[in-house]
């Protein structure tokens, strides 16, 4: 089965919704300044809770010392274990342990499929949970909440902005604050130092990004945190007009004529070779020029601070003599 981006099932969600059908695959806007004076927390008179206020809005309160934990969300599981927190966690989604090792023993649960008694039986304090996953077992979810379960739903990452703000949101949950700090100033310093070098670029270059392959193309538009990746680089996605993730028809795809296509599918053998083998594809920039690139699919799917590895393959990738010595 393909594995997509979480931002991709997000948005599928939304289109699905309206069909009544969901296709089960695996991709508070605050300025970074902002997580370092974030209103996510406040401490209550015993010390013994910190009450966290989500993105919804909603108040919830999590231990001061948290040991028992469950992600249902791979680039969640990453950051907690970039927060030094792995140790915490005693139940993760199916996909987690290929993304973050030493998790083969914990306690796993279907995202598409929460299995509720697994999940009670381990008594968690806190669950990190995305949207996606709320939708498909809000009523389970729920019943977690009922039996004093704290629960931290994050949004759908539209851009960094939000991705730093789910790291700061993550990491003060978990009593590591100042960490969380760390990691969304180092995502927001090596942000900056990509758009600094972009500003050589005399000529952008026209970029498709295939997260989904022939037969059914699909691409991110515009409120993505992908676009602004391809746009962070010095490039222009030729999706932009669309929102969100979409399906692309082959003739769209040819018709927008990119110079450079960037392909994070993993689910072929080699996704390079078919797109240069396309039929009705020869006279588009990027086949004739040979211009297709292969992206980790894990770095540019979960978004969290690993996005900077991605940007990097794919800054090399579009401006080679630009991004040479770009480190």
């Amino acid at each position: 089965m393909p594995c997509l981006s979480e931002a991709f099932l997000n948005e599928e969600i939304k289109m699905k919704k309206k069909i009544l059908t969901i296709t089960a695959l695996l991709f508070i806007i605050v300025s970074l300044s902002s997580c370092a004076n974030n209103n996510h927390e406040t401490q209550e008179a015993n010390q013994s809770k910190v009450e966290i206020t989500t993105p919804q809005g909603e108040k919830i309160k999590v231990p001061n010392s948290i040991q028992r934990v469950v992600s249902l969300s791979p680039a969640v599981t990453q950051i907690i274990n970039d927060l030094g927190q792995k140790d915490k966690l005693i139940a993760v989604d199916t996909q987690s342990p290929k993304y973050v090792s030493g998790l083969e023993k914990v306690q796993q649960t279907d995202l598409m499929n929460l299995d509720f008694e697994k999940i009670m039986a381990l008594k968690p304090e806190l669950l990190f949970v995305s949207d996606l996953t709320m939708f498909q077992s809000e009523d389970k979810i729920k019943k977690l909440q009922d039996k004093g379960t704290a629960v931290v739903v994050l949004p759908t990452e539209k851009n960094f902005k939000e991705i730093e703000s789910n790291i700061c949101l993550v990491a003060t949950a978990l009593n590591q604050k100042e960490k969380g700090e760390q990691l969304a100033g180092q995502l927001e310093k090596d942000i900056t130092a990509f758009r600094e070098q972009a500003t050589r670029i005399r000529q952008k270059k026209r970029v498709l990004f295939e997260i989904a392959a022939s037969p059914e193309i699909y691409s991110m538009g515009k409120d993505t945190y992908v676009n602004e990746m391809i746009e962070t680089i010095g490039a222009e996605n030729v999706m932009a007009k669309e929102t969100g993730a979409i399906k692309v028809s082959e003739e769209a795809a040819i018709m927008s004529n990119p110079d450079v296509i960037l392909t994070n599918v993993e689910y072929v053998p080699d996704p390079i070779h078919d797109i240069l083998k396309m039929k009705g594809w020869e006279e588009v920039e990027a086949v004739k020029n040979k211009a297709v690139y292969s992206i980790d699919n894990e770095k540019s799917s979960l978004p969290n601070q690993h996005i900077v590895q991605a940007m990097r393959e794919m800054a090399k990738a579009v401006y080679p003599d630009e991004f040479k010595n770009f480190k």
